[in-house]
């Protein structure tokens, strides 16, 4: 993939940090890839990697919507200099999917699976692309060959242990997960699924300590900070679920509008009504965006249904629900679709 020794060795370690998914690793991945550029800017792997980690960025790590643009450039740019390498592929996919471009995200996930169907990461990426489409009798097929195929990887059994979540299995969720902690005990993805679990068995005790380990070890990280807030809330400690919130949406209002709609119900359940409408007002203009942009997925009108739920609205969030649903909202059911209560009773 490269000439460069030295450039190789910084995508490899690049590869570790973005395995972590915390902010600081992700800053860290998001360094050693531009260095392995700098040593050669044709290393259509760093690019691709590059893309990857900038999308990650948006997504989880509170970097501005406008880096989702320089991953689709990476991605793009790793197509160009390599327009067979299957990772090129997968990054303008998971690019595009966070974009919302759905059939442009489809057709480059199944070029990766032409060019290397049986490459580990190919399998998984496409069985994501399953998952989120709600095709989870799809998807697993594709992430068990993964295991077989790289038994060492303790990913490979993180996303089987998410599909099961997913599925709301959670004894298979725990035996996957266990799986994968025999390899890297302390792998924080593969914790934060398995407490996840654990609190729908009812070991609240493990599951909240299994957070606040993450916390400690990956602070301002929004998928830890979302899950203590569900975590504080169904045990109904909604001060510490209103600070938990407050703190993710600091972190993605940008660009998540679950951090605006899980605080708002929380400011309004506290009884803080004008805060909770300004915060939904924000909602509603970033799922605006968002169609504007051409997003043809089901986020923007997922976004709207909670937006209406927690104003009281029934008839519209169910209405903007189903709009949801036929854009390929992967998702069970409504009652299944916030972790927070007021939504649920809204619509069951």
């Amino acid at each position: 993939p490269t000439e460069s020794l030295t450039a190789y060795d910084f995508y490899m370690k690049g590869r570790e940090y973005q395995r972590v998914q915390s902010d600081s690793a992700n800053e860290n991945a998001i360094k050693l890839y531009g260095r392995a550029l700098e040593l050669d800017p044709d290393f259509a792997l760093a690019h691709a990697a590059l893309a990857q980690v900038y999308r990650m960025g948006v997504q989880r790590h509170g970097l501005a919507p406008e880096w989702l643009d320089k991953a689709l450039e990476e991605a793009e740019r790793a197509a160009s200099l390599d327009p067979d390498l299957p990772e090129a592929h997968l990054a303008l996919a998971d690019v595009y999917g966070e974009k919302g471009w759905l059939d442009k995200d489809w057709e480059a996930r199944s070029r990766a699976l032409e060019l290397a169907p049986n490459d580990e990461s190919v399998l998984v990426g496409v069985g994501w692309g399953h998952m989120t489409r709600g095709r989870f009798d799809e998807a697993y097929p594709l992430m068990r060959r993964a295991v077989v195929l790289n038994p060492r990887s303790v990913g490979n059994y993180s996303n089987l242990a998410f599909l099961y979540l997913s599925l709301k299995e959670y004894e298979e969720v725990e035996s996957w997960a266990e799986k994968g902690l025999v390899i890297h005990p302390d792998d924080p993805q593969t914790r934060n699924i398995l407490s996840q679990a654990y609190f729908r068995l009812g070991r609240t005790e493990e599951a909240i300590a299994i957070n606040q380990r993450l916390q400690s070890m990956h602070p301002e990280t929004l998928q830890y900070l979302h899950e203590a807030t569900t975590m504080a809330w169904e045990t109904g400690n909604l001060t510490e679920a209103l600070e938990y919130s407050k703190q993710a949406y600091q972190l993605g209002r940008a660009t998540d509008s679950y951090c605006l709609t899980r605080y708002a119900a929380i400011l309004k359940e506290t009884g803080d009504q004008t805060e909770a409408e300004r915060v939904l007002t924000e909602a509603l203009q970033l799922a605006d965006s968002w169609l504007e942009g051409g997003n043809e997925s089901h986020w923007p009108f997922f976004a709207k249904a909670r937006v209406s739920a927690i104003q009281g609205d029934s008839k519209a969030a169910c209405r903007w629900f189903r709009q949801a649903r036929d854009r390929g909202w992967p998702g069970p059911g409504p009652g299944d679709l916030t972790g927070f209560p007021s939504f649920v009773a809204l619509l069951d």
